[in-house]
């Protein structure tokens, strides 16, 4: 399945309004999308879910407010409360939108992995609040201080029966593990389970630091050998869903609605060359 995130068309902080979504709708119009939620949209999920039915969208899955991830750090203190409280009610937005799931930041700066097992503990509320709600949650592949994204979900996994995971080539790229998150034979077994749910699609400049992470790129136009990957899921017979996250507003906040296009078109060759099609990298 494809999917569109809303992250491609709003931005945070200075693009953050749902209005951003709005002036994209007729390109996101009949396609299903993952809404990415911000911390200024909190007191206004009303008029959100207003203003997505106004425009008829299909919300497959809510992306929680990613700056909720400090807090589930901080187990026993009011930080955790306040997050796991927020993070409730981004997932009653997600049950009355109809979503399937909601894709979470389980860890984050400042501690990052530091204590991977206390975001365990917040790991086991967040999928309980889902569940209520008749919602999947899946864990995103994050940066790390002390590790890397996919040996996080291989400890999570570990202890922690079902989990469900979103593998984000961004930040996957930050540690060079665009490629061994599908070849290297440590991870067979989050494939085997079906854990991988998702994939969230973008490209950068470069792969393996700080710089050419934070310089995103259209789908094709970076550094991320697309064909290699490809093999990849093949070969690991990957059926989930794919979202393009690709960003297309210029410094002004205007839509970018031809180059928006056009990598949605380059996604969907890609979505289809996986499941056995042909595709041409271009």
């Amino acid at each position: 399945m494809l999917t569109i995130s809303t992250g491609s068309v709003t931005g945070y902080p200075g693009h953050a309004h749902w209005d951003y979504i709005s002036r994209a709708a007729s390109s996101l119009k009949g396609r299903a999308v993952e809404l990415m939620v911000y911390p200024t949209w909190y007191g206004h999920f009303g008029e959100v879910a207003e203003e997505v039915a106004r425009m008829g969208l299909k919300v497959w899955g809510v992306h929680a407010d990613k700056t909720l991830a400090s807090g589930f750090a901080e187990t026993g203190t009011g930080d955790w409360d306040e997050a796991i409280s927020r993070f409730t009610e981004c997932a009653d937005l997600a049950g009355g939108l109809g979503a399937s799931k909601v894709v979470v930041h389980l860890w984050g700066n400042p501690r990052s992995d530091e204590c991977l097992e206390r975001n365990v503990v917040s790991y086991d509320a967040l999928k309980s609040i889902a569940g209520e709600r008749g919602l999947e949650l899946c864990v995103e592949t994050i940066p790390c201080k002390v590790g890397t994204p996919m040996d996080a979900l291989k400890r999570i996994a570990r202890d922690r029966e079902g989990l469900l995971a979103t593998l984000d080539l961004r930040h996957l790229a930050l540690h060079n593990q665009v490629y061994s998150a599908v070849e290297d034979a440590a991870y067979d077994g989050l494939w085997a389970s079906g854990a991988v749910r998702q994939i969230h699609f973008n490209d950068v400049r470069a792969m393996g630091g700080y710089e050419g992470w934070r310089d995103m790129r259209p789908l094709g136009k970076g550094s991320i050998d697309f064909g290699r990957l490809m093999d990849g899921l093949r070969k690991r017979r990957f059926a989930g869903e794919m979202t393009m996250e690709s960003y297309f507003l210029d410094g002004e906040g205007a839509f970018l609605a031809e180059g928006f296009g056009e990598c949605v078109d380059w996604l969907e060759r890609f979505h289809d060359g996986v499941l056995g099609g042909a595709w041409v990298a271009d």
